[in-house]
């Protein structure tokens, strides 16, 4: 996950060194599944599919981990975690071309009703696509899409995930305004989404088990990319 292709966070488009964690929400085991949940099956169990899917996500076998995480949902048709997990793995795996394959991913994705759906997850991950269209393609429209996608996750939830990318996007829409006006506005939106999400991230720093966190890395990581934002260098040494 260090390939800029392959990294959803805008901090590793211009922070160089910074090692790369999974968010504690995308790659589960199997024990995060209730075993009185579980059908009975012939072969396999249920968490043995997981846990071998989840083993190739995270040494990026995508294509791997695709025809198992098709199966689960056969199993179960509508658990969100499969169809999540299903959709990042088809737009990673770039088959048989990025563009097709991060098409394909929304269509799987569409099944939890992004344009509605209030699970800061789903909503992450179809904006990471629409990004994605967006710099395979240059159709402004995916940035737009992206940025909506991002925007809304942010709110629903104050996720620094969706927060720090939406502001991204803010920025990368200034730097394409066509006047004066929109350019200020949207950076704007920029400098005021970046600031909360620092507030957020320091927040979360403050709580008393976060040196036990796994999303640690994910929070410096997001504190890193909104300093950039906001060209304080300062706060930026004082982290990296």
């Amino acid at each position: 996950m260090v390939t800029a292709a392959a990294v959803d966070s805008p901090v590793f488009t211009h922070l160089k060194g910074l090692t790369v964690s999974v968010k504690e929400n995308v790659f589960k085991t199997a024990s995060d599944k209730s075993a009185a949940d579980e059908p009975v099956l012939q072969g396999p169990s249920l968490a043995d599919m997981i846990d071998k899917a989840t083993a190739s996500m995270k040494t990026k076998k995508f294509d791997e981990a695709v025809p198992i995480w098709e199966q689960l949902i056969d199993i179960k048709p509508g658990d969100a975690y499969f169809i999540q997990q299903l959709t990042l793995a088809t737009y990673k795996l770039e088959k048989p071309d990025a563009i097709t394959a991060n098409k394909k991913a929304y269509s799987i994705l569409e099944k939890l009703k992004p344009l509605t759906s209030i699970d800061t997850e789903t909503l992450g991950m179809a904006g990471a696509i629409h990004k994605n269209l967006y710099k395979l393609t240059g159709d402004k429209s995916y940035l737009e899409k992206s940025l909506r996608f991002y925007e809304r996750g942010y709110y629903i939830a104050n996720d620094y995930y969706n927060g720090i990318n939406a502001a991204f996007l803010y920025w990368k829409m200034a730097a394409e305004a066509l006047d004066k006006e929109q350019t200020q506005f949207y950076k704007m939106q920029a400098v005021h989404i970046d600031k909360q999400v620092i507030d957020i991230c320091n927040d979360l720093k403050a709580q008393e088990d976060y040196s036990k966190s796994a999303e640690r890395e994910w929070v410096t990581n997001t504190l890193a990319e909104a300093y950039f934002g906001l060209d304080d260098v300062n706060a930026l040494n004082n982290i990296l």
